[in-house]
């Protein structure tokens, strides 16, 4: 019996071979690959802090800034909302209160007589 093998015949047995080195490597290739899908994963992952979008914004902010702690978060609020910030700034001693405008005093300022136009 003479035995020869054709184009399918060589398919077939690299194919076999390839899957029996699959198998015996299985626990290596599943740790990469389990790896590999975790980091993948969590930078596609919206929740996550560490997800391309929020990388790249915060460095380019950052970048433009001078900031290294830049948010984009935090900096749309602060620019959205002063009044709290200013709250919180003079809260942890940051920042002290403006002084209050001086109270109205009726007749202090009133130059109607002088220019001619009569107190209302």
């Amino acid at each position: 019996m003479k035995l020869s093998l054709t184009g399918t015949g060589v398919v077939a047995v690299v194919a076999v071979a390839g899957l029996a080195l699959l198998w015996a490597k299985r626990g290596a290739i599943g740790d990469a690959v389990s790896s590999a899908a975790a980091a993948v994963g969590d930078a596609i992952n919206p929740a996550s802090s560490s997800n391309l979008a929020y990388r790249g914004v915060n460095g380019i902010g950052a970048a433009a800034t001078g900031d290294d702690s830049f948010n984009l978060g935090a900096w749309l609020f602060e620019t959205m909302n002063p009044a709290t910030v200013e709250a919180e700034n003079i809260a942890i001693g940051k920042t002290t209160p403006a002084p209050a405008p001086a109270p109205y005093m009726p007749g202090a300022w009133d130059f109607g007589d002088t220019f001619g136009f009569g107190s209302p």
